[in-house]
């Protein structure tokens, strides 16, 4: 399905045009989809892509930052995680936001079930399904 929606994407910005490209697209996915680009039957389509970048996870500073600021947004005046658990969280989801949410909130629901008014690194869940 991914393959077919790329390959429309080549023929639009083929479309009526014989020597420059009237259009621009811009696409954004998840890391695999640089590797789904790198199949020879798409050739056509990475050869086309002018600009490529590729952003990474957080550092475990950012990561840290960015729980805290998210607790503290959320209303909790005092830290719930430990040093230990954010380390933990950064390792789990590689400095990803989106993982970091979930684990964190997977977290905090097991946290409250069992009563911790701090979670430690020991505490922190898989974000498996």
């Amino acid at each position: 399905m991914l393959e077919s929606a790329l390959l429309s994407v080549k023929d639009l910005v083929n479309f009526d045009s014989d020597s420059e490209s009237r259009i621009t697209f811009v696409l954004c996915g998840q890391p695999e989809l640089r590797e789904t680009l790198r199949y020879s039957r798409l050739a056509s389509v990475h050869q086309r892509i002018r600009h490529l970048v590729e952003f990474t996870g957080l550092a475990l500073k950012d990561t840290c930052d960015y729980i805290d600021h998210a607790v503290t947004l959320a209303g909790r005046p005092s830290p719930v995680f430990s040093d230990n658990a954010k380390a933990q969280i950064h390792k789990r989801s590689l400095g990803i936001p989106q993982p970091i949410n979930r684990i964190c909130l997977l977290t905090l629901f097991e946290g409250a079930a069992q009563k911790r008014s701090i979670i430690d690194g020991t505490d922190v869940v898989s974000d498996e399904v």
